[in-house]
């Protein structure tokens, strides 16, 4: 999986329900996506840390990222740009 940091832990992934080419991963480091089905990744947004969770609204297509620490993210560009929920 090209792009993808060595040494690091996944700790969610979620299909886009829309596209199922699209892939986002998040790790300690942030948000990766793929747009084809994970032969290779890029680091989407900035600012972005220990990513828990992620979920995809099925109609929007909106991308939330819950951390560690509890904070909740959300974009409605692919992940180029993130604003906090609470």
């Amino acid at each position: 999986m090209g792009g993808l940091p060595a040494n690091q832990t996944v700790y969610t992934f979620v299909l886009n329900p829309k596209d199922p080419q699209v892939l986002y991963v998040g790790m300690k480091d942030g948000v990766y996506k793929s747009q084809d089905s994970g032969q290779s990744w890029n680091r989407v947004g900035e600012g972005l840390h220990n990513v828990a969770t992620l979920a995809i609204h099925p109609e929007t297509g909106v991308l939330y990222a819950g951390s560690s620490d509890g904070k909740v993210f959300k974009s409605s560009d692919g992940g180029a740009h993130w604003e906090a929920t609470n």
